[in-house]
Formats: C-alpha cells, structure tokens, sequence
C-alpha cells in the first residue's frame, strides 16, 4: 500500500492521488489463553506471522489515512476494503473447498453490505 503510493507520486508528482486497498481479510477471532499454553512452536509460529502481519497492515492503513484522509470524510482519497473473518475461515495455507467457499461467501456478503460504497468507488476512479 505505501509502495503503491509511493510510485503513484514519483509518477505524478503534485497530482492528487486517491488509493483503494482491497485487503485480504481481518482476523477477528481472538487467541483462547488456555489453548494458546498447548501450542507449542509450532502453534505460535502460525499465529506469531497472522499477527505480524495484522500489525504491518494497521500500520500502513493508519499511515494512508493520515496522508489521503479519512474514509469518513466526504473528500477522502484512501479507501479501504476488507472483510471481517470469522473463526476458522482464511489461513493462508487452506486451499479447502470449505474455507475457499467461505471465503467466497464473506466476499459476496461484504460486497452486498458495502455496495453503494463500492459504487461511489468505482465512479470516482472512472471519473
């Protein structure tokens, strides 16, 4: 996301930008303290890496929203799209058929809730 920005001004340097960050999912199941005393390495090496990557992308989304505004406000030119993922959809090593379904199910239900949205999206970038 600042990788994009960053380019996007090296090639328009003084145009005004607008970025949209389709994300991949937010965890939104927390970590159980008494499950989380049996994992093991093995265990926390999954969960250590989901985190990390929470926290990267927190970090660059607080930052957008810093540089190209607020999505609350009217005159924002930071949009950012993400799903909330319920507990046991969206490790990035499940190709299964149920967690790829799933997946699909939360994208089709996030686009519905978020259509007008998305909409104003698409025709401020086609404008």
């Amino acid at each position: 996301m600042l990788a994009a920005f960053v380019v996007a001004e090296r090639l328009h340097p003084g145009r005004p930008l607008m970025l949209v960050s389709l994300g991949t999912g937010n965890f939104t199941n927390p970590i159980d303290g008494a499950a989380a005393r049996r994992w093991g390495l093995g265990g926390w090496a999954w969960r250590l890496l989901d985190l990390l990557a929470d926290g990267q992308s927190a970090m660059s989304e607080a930052t957008m929203h810093r540089l190209l505004g607020v999505a609350a406000r009217a005159e924002s030119r930071y949009h950012r799209v993400q799903p909330d993922l319920p507990a046991g959809l969206g490790r990035m090593d499940d190709t299964s058929r149920q967690n790829v379904s799933g997946l699909q199910r939360i994208t089709r239900e996030h686009c519905a809730r978020h259509g007008a949205q998305l909409d104003a999206i698409a025709a401020e970038l086609a404008a």
